[in-house]
């Protein structure tokens, strides 16, 4: 258990900060709900991580706890896009094993922008895994089918498919077909926006965007 003097010297070593055994005692009385430590001004270690995990010590302020409601009619490049990279491993960069699943599991946490390693098949069929390396490989239509279940469940806004292609003329047309066959409407295919020489080019928002799939190749 942490006597008053030991919680005063972890306020004031560790934390940094000044503490008055009135204070300390305060702390225990708060924190500690065993009756008989508390009326010996104990602090056990339940006590102790009630106190370390209670809201006044977070490291954020409590209101930047709180979601925000953000203005989403920016153009998209105003924005911080959660994206994963490699998105389809389990593990080591080098050797591990390739996973479908792995995209709809990114996608259900939120993430907006996946990668899609994409190599000629020896079927004529393209696949996706971490070229000149061990790592397995997986087809890539179950890997677009994968994207197309999971993209809106969590969030309306965009989904990215960050795509390194080092596919052949070929097979980059069946992955185009694949493309257009699973995604539909979904899948933008002109441009949503004018060019205008004299000013930046102004991109569409995360609010016109909603419920599409942008192809960055």
């Amino acid at each position: 258990s942490v006597t008053v003097a030991g919680l005063i010297q972890f306020m004031e070593t560790e934390q940094y900060e000044s503490c008055s055994a009135d204070s300390a005692r305060g702390l225990i009385r708060r924190f500690e709900t065993d009756r008989i430590l508390r009326s010996h001004h104990l602090l056990s270690y339940q006590g102790f991580a009630a106190f370390a995990s209670h809201s006044s010590n977070f490291a954020f302020r409590s209101e930047h706890l709180r979601p925000v409601e953000e203005d989403m009619h920016l153009p998209l490049s105003h924005y911080y896009i959660a994206s994963s990279h490699n998105t389809y491993l389990t593990g080591h960069q080098l050797k591990g094993e390739s996973s479908v699943e792995l995209y709809s599991q990114v996608l259900l946490t939120g993430c907006r922008c996946v990668e899609l390693d994409c190599w000629d098949g020896d079927d004529g069929q393209p696949m996706i895994y971490h070229g000149h390396t061990l790592t397995t490989k997986i087809p890539f239509r179950p890997v677009v089918e994968a994207i197309h279940r999971s993209a809106f469940v969590t969030s309306p806004y965009p989904v990215i498919l960050s795509v390194e292609n080092h596919c052949s003329v070929q097979q980059q047309a069946k992955m185009a077909q694949i493309f257009q066959q699973v995604f539909g409407d979904r899948l933008i295919t002109r441009f949503l926006f004018e060019w205008d020489f004299t000013e930046d080019a102004r991109l569409p928002s995360p609010s016109q965007l909603r419920y599409r799939i942008i192809i960055k190749n």
